[in-house]
């Protein structure tokens, strides 16, 4: 077992019903799109806002590619971390 790997608990089935499927997908898929739809405000925030330099002068914000590449490195870093370190692959090599 790798220092950081948790033990494997203990496989019980809970009852899964439809219902208690589907709602589990809304409330996943809500929280997704309610998660992008914030991250979507504060992106046009940033992008659309006017800076002010120590001349005096404005600015927009130009570095489009730049905010995108950070914000894709720091989502994969995040999902890196959370992801589930216990599940054991079960799938035969040969």
């Amino acid at each position: 077992m790798l220092p950081l790997q948790m033990p494997p608990k203990e496989t019980h089935e809970h009852n899964r019903t439809l219902a208690n499927e589907t709602w589990h997908f809304l409330i996943c898929a809500g929280g997704i799109l309610a998660c992008y739809f914030v991250f979507g405000i504060q992106q046009e925030r940033i992008v659309q806002g006017k800076y002010k330099l120590p001349d005096e002068s404005v600015e927009k914000f130009t570095f489009t590619q730049a905010l995108v590449f950070f914000l894709c490195t720091g989502n994969t870093i995040y999902a890196y971390l959370l992801r589930r370190k216990t599940e054991v692959d079960t799938v035969p090599t040969k």
